[in-house]
């Protein structure tokens, strides 16, 4: 197969690989730890595959794009290179290409001479080294419930399908658990990044740790200061499968509009805005560069309840 990228000649049966019109995406997928431990490639639509990744029963947090759409020939060779040259990738338990492939060397050469990107190590990586230090600073007790956690299937509660357009301002709720609603808020619909597959037409969100009992916008008391979870990039399917459920809109303030907040890039070390824009500096709140997964949310939610079950508490 890989002989196609050095050779005119194609071989029986390769005629659909370099005449495949839909490009795919070689991405890493990140765990609720921050690391890299796995890659990919995929020409879903995010909405599917990042549910995908749940249903293959795999809790990864966030999934974060390698490349711009290319023939699947050419993504696997990217991908087997990164599967052969890292050491991060525990979850991956097969090789992309077959070594023993007549062109395997080549399909890596070729791989390495087109790769872009100065990948960082997860021993560099500014989100692993910040939860290995928050989580070094825990309890026991509490390192002891967030390593049973990783073998749950908890998920935000059911709330209701909503198919209506997301639009920037609109505030939203999510369920942890059982009639205790927290509020979130959108800061950019429809996002322009051009440059990033996963994250182009998606939702820049921030959910906070004000709360209420019923479903209404009465009690949306937002402070940037005290985030639940830090920015996060969504899909629609948050909305349409129930998880999200949006209770009205309020119109972006000065604040919002200048909030000092990035997005930061596990694969080379920097941080964006949403729409790709690079921010030469460390800003005050950041998240991930990624698209978060369909139990991403809910992955951070559970950690932060795990960690202060007070946060579920009315005063």
């Amino acid at each position: 197969m890989c002989g196609l990228l050095y050779t005119s000649k194609k071989s029986k049966g390769e005629n659909n690989l370099i005449n495949e019109k839909n490009g795919v995406i070689v991405y890493h997928a990140i765990d609720k730890n921050g690391k890299k431990v796995y890659t990919g490639i995929t020409k879903q639509v995010l909405g599917k595959k990042s549910n995908q990744c749940v249903r293959n029963g795999r809790r990864f947090q966030r999934l974060e794009s390698v490349s711009k759409k290319m023939l699947r020939n050419k993504a696997r060779s990217l991908e087997e290179m990164f599967i052969n040259n890292s050491t991060y990738n525990n979850k991956n338990i097969v090789h992309s290409i077959n070594p023993n492939f007549k062109y395997y060397r080549h399909a890596l050469k070729w791989a390495e001479s087109i790769n872009e990107i100065d990948e960082i190590t997860n021993d560099e990586n500014l989100l692993a080294i910040e939860y290995k230090q928050r989580y070094n600073s825990l309890s026991w007790s509490i390192k002891r419930k967030l390593k049973k956690s990783e073998e749950s299937e908890y998920q935000l509660k059911f709330i209701k399908s909503d198919e209506k357009e997301v639009k920037e301002g609109d505030v939203f709720v999510l369920m942890p658990e059982e009639g205790i609603y927290f509020y979130g808020k959108v800061l950019e619909a429809n996002i322009r990044n051009e440059n990033n597959y996963f994250i182009k037409d998606q939702y820049l969100v921030t959910i906070f740790k004000c709360k209420t009992k019923n479903i209404s916008i009465e009690d949306f008391k937002p402070d940037y200061n005290d985030l639940l979870i830090q920015p996060a990039v969504v899909s629609k399917g948050y909305w349409t499968q129930g998880i999200f459920y949006n209770v009205g809109n309020i119109p972006l303030t000065e604040e919002e509009k200048n909030l000092d907040y990035g997005l930061y890039n596990s694969i080379d070390g920097k941080f964006y805005k949403a729409n790709g824009t690079l921010i030469e500096r460390k800003p005050k709140i950041y998240g991930g560069y990624g698209i978060t997964t369909g139990i991403g949310i809910a992955i951070e939610v559970e950690e932060e309840l795990i960690i202060d079950p007070s946060l579920l508490e009315f005063k």
